[in-house]
Protein backbone atom coordinates (compact mmCIF):
# COMPACT_ATOMS: atom_id res chain seq x y z
CA UNK A 1 0.00 0.00 0.00
CA UNK A 2 1.52 3.36 -0.67
CA UNK A 3 0.74 5.93 1.44
CA UNK A 4 0.92 9.37 0.44
CA UNK A 5 2.55 12.40 2.66
CA UNK A 6 1.62 15.53 2.60
CA UNK A 7 4.33 18.10 2.50
CA UNK A 8 4.41 20.24 5.17
CA UNK A 9 5.29 24.12 3.92
CA UNK A 10 5.15 27.75 5.74
CA UNK A 11 3.10 30.52 4.56
CA UNK A 12 4.91 34.15 3.62
CA UNK A 13 3.04 35.43 6.64
CA UNK A 14 5.11 32.93 8.75
CA UNK A 15 7.64 33.45 7.35
CA UNK A 16 7.96 37.38 7.73
CA UNK A 17 6.71 37.16 11.27
CA UNK A 18 9.73 34.62 12.10
CA UNK A 19 11.98 37.23 10.40
CA UNK A 20 10.22 40.48 12.59
CA UNK A 21 10.96 37.98 15.72
CA UNK A 22 14.41 37.47 14.70
CA UNK A 23 15.17 41.26 13.67
CA UNK A 24 13.70 42.11 16.97
CA UNK A 25 15.89 39.46 18.88
CA UNK A 26 18.78 40.90 17.66
CA UNK A 27 18.16 44.34 17.92
CA UNK A 28 17.97 43.67 21.42
CA UNK A 29 21.42 41.63 22.16
CA UNK A 30 23.27 43.89 19.57
CA UNK A 31 24.29 46.85 21.79
CA UNK A 32 25.14 44.54 24.95
CA UNK A 33 27.10 42.55 22.50
CA UNK A 34 28.93 45.68 21.30
CA UNK A 35 29.23 46.79 25.32
CA UNK A 36 30.69 43.34 25.47
CA UNK A 37 33.22 43.52 22.88
CA UNK A 38 34.18 47.00 24.02
CA UNK A 39 35.15 46.01 27.67
CA UNK A 40 37.29 43.33 26.50
CA UNK A 41 38.69 45.35 23.69
CA UNK A 42 39.80 48.44 26.82
CA UNK A 43 40.88 45.56 29.08
CA UNK A 44 42.64 44.07 26.23
CA UNK A 45 44.96 47.23 25.38
CA UNK A 46 45.25 48.32 29.16
CA UNK A 47 47.14 44.41 29.56
CA UNK A 48 49.23 45.08 26.57
CA UNK A 49 50.69 48.41 27.81
CA UNK A 50 51.06 47.35 31.37
CA UNK A 51 53.18 44.14 29.61
CA UNK A 52 54.90 46.70 27.61
CA UNK A 53 55.83 49.21 30.63
CA UNK A 54 57.00 46.33 32.60
CA UNK A 55 59.36 45.46 29.86
CA UNK A 56 60.84 48.37 29.02
CA UNK A 57 61.42 48.75 32.78
CA UNK A 58 63.40 45.81 33.05
CA UNK A 59 65.38 46.97 29.76
CA UNK A 60 66.14 50.66 31.23
CA UNK A 61 67.60 48.76 34.68
CA UNK A 62 69.75 46.23 32.80
CA UNK A 63 70.88 48.35 29.84
CA UNK A 64 71.23 51.01 32.45
CA UNK A 65 69.77 53.46 29.68
CA UNK A 66 66.41 56.33 29.57
CA UNK A 67 63.96 54.62 27.88
CA UNK A 68 60.72 56.62 26.41
CA UNK A 69 57.57 54.85 25.14
CA UNK A 70 56.54 57.17 22.14
CA UNK A 71 52.55 57.84 22.30
CA UNK A 72 51.73 59.82 18.84
CA UNK A 73 49.19 62.20 19.61
CA UNK A 74 47.43 65.14 17.47
CA UNK A 75 47.74 68.51 19.93
CA UNK A 76 49.24 71.59 18.90
CA UNK A 77 52.70 71.90 18.66
CA UNK A 78 53.79 68.31 18.42
CA UNK A 79 54.46 66.23 15.03
CA UNK A 80 51.83 64.16 14.23
CA UNK A 81 51.32 60.74 12.58
CA UNK A 82 48.54 59.20 10.62
CA UNK A 83 45.43 59.09 12.17
CA UNK A 84 45.26 55.30 12.60
CA UNK A 85 48.59 55.94 14.84
CA UNK A 86 46.95 58.70 16.42
CA UNK A 87 46.27 57.42 20.47
CA UNK A 88 46.48 54.21 19.32
CA UNK A 89 49.76 53.32 18.68
CA UNK A 90 53.78 53.31 20.73
CA UNK A 91 57.03 52.27 20.45
CA UNK A 92 59.92 52.30 22.86
CA UNK A 93 63.21 54.13 21.97
CA UNK A 94 66.24 55.07 23.76
CA UNK A 95 66.67 58.89 24.73
CA UNK A 96 69.45 61.09 25.87
CA UNK A 97 68.55 63.35 29.10
CA UNK A 98 70.05 66.74 29.81
CA UNK A 99 69.28 68.07 32.76
CA UNK A 100 65.35 67.01 31.79
CA UNK A 101 65.24 67.50 28.48
CA UNK A 102 64.70 64.28 26.54
CA UNK A 103 66.42 63.98 23.71
CA UNK A 104 65.95 60.50 21.05
CA UNK A 105 68.77 58.40 20.19
CA UNK A 106 67.56 55.22 18.56
CA UNK A 107 64.77 52.74 18.34
CA UNK A 108 65.56 49.55 20.49
CA UNK A 109 66.39 47.01 18.11
CA UNK A 110 63.94 44.51 16.99
CA UNK A 111 60.67 46.63 18.26
CA UNK A 112 58.03 47.70 15.86
CA UNK A 113 54.97 50.08 16.27
CA UNK A 114 52.47 48.21 18.41
CA UNK A 115 48.23 49.01 17.80
CA UNK A 116 45.46 49.07 20.42
CA UNK A 117 43.03 46.68 19.43
CA UNK A 118 40.15 48.96 17.27
CA UNK A 119 37.10 50.51 19.69
CA UNK A 120 40.45 51.51 22.47
CA UNK A 121 43.00 54.52 22.50
CA UNK A 122 44.48 56.06 25.00
CA UNK A 123 42.72 58.92 26.42
CA UNK A 124 44.72 61.16 28.69
CA UNK A 125 47.90 61.04 30.73
CA UNK A 126 47.54 63.13 33.24
CA UNK A 127 48.78 63.41 37.48
CA UNK A 128 45.29 62.48 38.56
CA UNK A 129 42.98 60.38 38.28
CA UNK A 130 40.27 62.68 36.70
CA UNK A 131 39.56 61.97 32.88
CA UNK A 132 41.02 65.43 31.41
CA UNK A 133 40.24 64.98 27.21
CA UNK A 134 43.39 65.21 25.40
CA UNK A 135 44.90 66.44 28.33
CA UNK A 136 48.76 64.66 28.42
CA UNK A 137 50.34 66.88 30.99
CA UNK A 138 52.16 64.17 32.69
CA UNK A 139 53.66 63.06 29.35
CA UNK A 140 57.39 63.99 28.89
CA UNK A 141 58.78 66.07 25.37
CA UNK A 142 60.83 64.03 23.38
CA UNK A 143 62.81 66.09 21.06
CA UNK A 144 64.60 65.04 17.73
CA UNK A 145 62.10 61.34 17.15
CA UNK A 146 62.42 59.43 14.07
CA UNK A 147 59.13 58.92 11.99
CA UNK A 148 61.06 58.76 9.02
CA UNK A 149 59.42 54.67 9.06
CA UNK A 150 56.34 56.33 8.56
CA UNK A 151 56.37 59.24 7.05
CA UNK A 152 59.88 60.27 5.21
CA UNK A 153 59.63 63.84 5.69
CA UNK A 154 59.19 63.07 9.80
CA UNK A 155 63.23 63.30 10.45
CA UNK A 156 63.03 65.21 13.30
CA UNK A 157 60.10 65.45 15.51
CA UNK A 158 59.06 66.25 19.08
CA UNK A 159 57.04 63.48 20.31
CA UNK A 160 54.94 62.75 24.06
CA UNK A 161 56.19 59.86 26.09
CA UNK A 162 56.48 57.94 29.55
CA UNK A 163 60.01 58.37 30.37
CA UNK A 164 61.64 55.42 32.28
CA UNK A 165 64.87 55.82 33.96
CA UNK A 166 68.24 53.31 34.72
CA UNK A 167 66.97 53.00 38.01
CA UNK A 168 63.56 51.84 37.02
CA UNK A 169 61.99 55.53 38.03
CA UNK A 170 60.00 57.12 35.57
CA UNK A 171 60.56 61.09 35.03
CA UNK A 172 58.08 63.44 36.29
CA UNK A 173 54.79 63.48 38.51
CA UNK A 174 52.91 60.43 39.65
CA UNK A 175 50.63 59.12 35.50
CA UNK A 176 47.78 57.72 35.39
CA UNK A 177 47.58 56.94 31.81
CA UNK A 178 43.64 56.77 30.73
CA UNK A 179 42.46 53.87 27.92
CA UNK A 180 39.37 53.83 26.98
CA UNK A 181 36.68 52.82 24.25
CA UNK A 182 36.62 56.32 21.77
CA UNK A 183 36.30 57.51 18.40
CA UNK A 184 38.73 59.14 17.42
CA UNK A 185 37.26 62.98 15.78
CA UNK A 186 40.13 65.49 14.25
CA UNK A 187 42.60 63.29 16.16
CA UNK A 188 41.12 63.61 19.62
CA UNK A 189 40.07 60.72 21.90
CA UNK A 190 36.14 61.16 22.64
CA UNK A 191 33.28 59.49 23.63
CA UNK A 192 34.38 56.78 26.42
CA UNK A 193 31.66 54.83 27.88
CA UNK A 194 34.51 52.45 29.79
CA UNK A 195 37.76 53.57 31.25
CA UNK A 196 40.58 51.87 33.42
CA UNK A 197 43.77 53.85 34.68
CA UNK A 198 46.91 52.43 33.97
CA UNK A 199 48.72 53.75 37.38
CA UNK A 200 52.73 54.83 37.73
CA UNK A 201 54.27 55.47 40.53
CA UNK A 202 56.95 58.19 40.15
CA UNK A 203 59.11 56.77 42.95
CA UNK A 204 59.24 53.12 41.91
CA UNK A 205 57.85 52.78 38.60
CA UNK A 206 55.56 50.16 39.68
CA UNK A 207 51.69 50.03 38.37
CA UNK A 208 48.74 49.26 39.32
CA UNK A 209 45.23 49.48 37.72
CA UNK A 210 42.21 50.82 38.70
CA UNK A 211 38.77 51.99 36.33
CA UNK A 212 36.24 54.64 37.04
Amino acid sequence: MRHKYKKSSFSLIEILTVLVISSIIIGIALPSMNSLMKGQSVEQATSTLGSTFKALRSYAITHRKYVALIIPIDITGYETLPAEYLNKSFKPCVVTNNNGTYTFAYWISNEKWEFLPSSSAILDIDDNSQYDEGNFSAATDVSGVDYSSVDSSKTSCTAKAIIIKPTGKTAGSRKFIVVGNSNILNGVAIDTDNQIDIVIDQYTGRISYGSD
